[in-house]
């Protein structure tokens, strides 16, 4: 009667500590799934309101003939977005500004190009943000917000300016933002004045100013 009293004691204990077991089992994988989801949530999240893209500029000299394609998936057209050319040099760029020809694909349809002056130093300074030997520069493209096709936007980037090849750019990229999503880090915006279309493009005799003394 003992024994036979311990053994149904003790299947009790394993048949619980089993359902123990999986219950735990199921709790767990449950916060694993959704920790899980809510990273995929602030992923795709992150994505939407915010994308950027970059091309190597081979041998950091860039040719007049290189124009490389910088493709930008939009998610959410409902969102006006801030454009921004996201430039990277080193120290030894002997100009204050970039002469950047872009063009824009929207999905399905044929490009449509712009000539822009973008201000990369101003007194002697450099206005991107500086680490070691490398500058970036984030300037925007346009004074106000637009609205994306979904899809694949193409950007096409191309310089203007006189020297064949432009030595010390490293990268050239593209950035959008959903409007308001730029705080916590400075970007500059050029004025009116930097900003023309092919028929109004600035004089590069104009345009071009060697920085003195970084």
């Amino acid at each position: 009667m003992t024994r036979s009293g311990s053994k149904n004691f003790i299947d009790i204990i394993s048949i619980t500590d089993g359902v123990a077991r999986s219950v735990r089992h199921c709790l767990t994988g449950t916060v694993i799934g959704l920790a899980a989801f809510a990273g995929c949530l602030s992923g795709c999240s992150d994505q939407t309101l915010t994308q950027q893209r970059w091309v190597s500029i081979p041998k950091q000299a860039w040719t007049h003939a290189y124009q490389p394609w910088v493709h930008i998936d939009v998610q959410d057209s409902t969102l006006p977005y801030s454009v921004y050319a996201v430039i990277r040099h080193n120290q030894q760029f002997k100009y204050d500004n970039l002469l950047l020809r872009y063009g824009y694909i929207a999905p399905g349809d044929s490009a449509i190009f712009h000539d822009v002056n973008l201000p990369l130093a101003a007194a002697d300074k450099w206005l991107g943000d500086t680490l070691g030997t490398i500058v970036e520069t984030r300037i925007r493209l346009a004074a106000q917000p637009k609205k994306f096709p979904l899809g694949d936007n193409v950007f096409v980037l191309g310089h203007l300016m006189p020297d064949e090849p432009l030595a010390g750019i490293l990268q050239v990229g593209i950035r959008i933002e959903a409007a308001g999503q730029g705080a916590g880090r400075r970007l500059q915006a050029p004025s009116q004045n930097f900003l023309a279309d092919t028929a109004a493009r600035p004089s590069k005799a104009d345009a071009l100013k060697p920085p003195s003394g970084k």
